[in-house]
């Protein structure tokens, strides 16, 4: 059966009208403080980052510091003579974060991208010949956001200092430019994932192995024939650091699906085997830092090849909101281009990088 975009402002202005309050409820909320200890120990150190460090080192992360204009997240501390990377800072300050049922954690990425333009907008998502339908009006224009959010369901879990975690993550596409259309979104992304994540701190090649990971993640676009996409993974996640450096290593191994019931027999022909992931944080100004990143994939075939290149730059603002600007050339921006190449630059707001 043959779908296409229709008249649905209701829809569009629900979705729309949510995830604004979920983003700016994000944006608003604060982590609330933990009970203080009296720091007298570490207020005659004059240099801010050993100050930093001598509270790490006698209490922990405590909950209050965090808040202190992200001091905690946007600095390299030193602890026992040592650097902290920017990733081990954020990994304590979840853990400290993660029994606090009134914080919500990020996972992912969360930004809101106003403005994007695609060079090539997909209007005849398809499968195959056969299954394509009818060709779809669209805007070279759309808006472009992700939700993306994890909770701590068991700490200590088969390991200590393991945690098992459930994470949600939402990708949008919209079309809310085209009103001619009746500004209906495009495409959206629901993914699902469950996964357990141990610290290690294990020192390879110059650089520490902060965390490793394994999980299970479902990915599906929630539609109905011949649009639907969906597809079952498990994978594992090696996260190394070095100083302002943060690298990330994800292999995943699809699991197989009936013939029947595949949407996309061929996505790992187009997205390949594994994520490669690195960022670097550039010191900035009192308001942040900038964070730049790259997440590459590739099938590694040789008479097919395709890779896909995602590019980010985030950038300090007044507030808790920094600005980005975003650039993806190649395949999988959503599942229903995950075999169709597309070239987008967007600028916008982010809530939280990477690392």
């Amino acid at each position: 059966m043959q779908q296409t975009i229709g008249r649905q402002p209701a829809f569009g202005r629900q979705q729309a009208i949510g995830f604004a309050i979920l983003f700016l409820s994000a944006t608003l909320s604060a982590p609330s403080q933990a009970d203080t200890v009296s720091p007298q120990d570490c207020r005659s150190i004059q240099d801010d980052r050993r100050r930093l460090a001598c509270y790490d080192n006698q209490f922990g992360l405590p909950v209050e510091l965090l808040s202190e204009d992200n001091v905690l997240q946007t600095r390299v501390l030193e602890q026992n003579g040592e650097p902290v990377s920017d990733l081990e800072v954020r990994l304590k300050s979840e853990a400290q974060l993660s029994d606090n049922r009134f914080v919500i954690i990020p996972h992912k990425q969360n930004y809101l991208l106003p403005a994007t333009y695609v060079d090539d907008p997909n209007g005849s998502p398809s499968v195959n010949a056969l299954s394509a339908p009818q060709e779809q009006r669209l805007d070279h224009t759309e808006v472009k956001y992700q939700i993306s959010l994890k909770i701590p369901v068991y700490n200590d879990f088969l390991l200590d200092n393991a945690t098992l975690w459930l994470g949600y993550t939402q990708l949008s596409l919209w079309q809310a430019y085209n009103s001619d259309a009746s500004a209906p979104f495009r495409e959206t992304n629901y993914e699902p994932e469950v996964f357990w994540t141990k610290p290690t701190q294990w020192n390879l090649l110059g650089t520490t192995l902060e965390e490793v990971s394994v999980g299970l993640v479902h990915q599906s676009n929630g539609r109905g024939e011949p649009l639907s996409r969906s597809w079952n993974r498990v994978y594992a996640n090696f996260i190394f650091a070095r100083n302002n450096w943060a690298f990330a290593l994800k292999p995943w191994y699809r699991l197989p699906e009936e013939e029947d019931d595949d949407d996309n027999p061929d996505i790992d022909d187009y997205l390949g085997y594994a994520d490669f992931l690195a960022t670097y944080k550039l010191k900035g100004n009192e308001w942040g830092d900038y964070v730049l990143s790259a997440k590459v994939r590739n099938n590694f075939k040789h008479d097919d090849n395709h890779t896909s290149t995602t590019l980010g730059l985030s950038f300090p603002l007044p507030g808790r909101l920094n600005g980005y600007i975003e650039y993806v050339d190649g395949y999988g921006e959503t599942l229903i281009d995950y075999n169709h190449r597309n070239q987008r630059i967007g600028v916008g707001f982010i809530l939280n990088d990477w690392y």
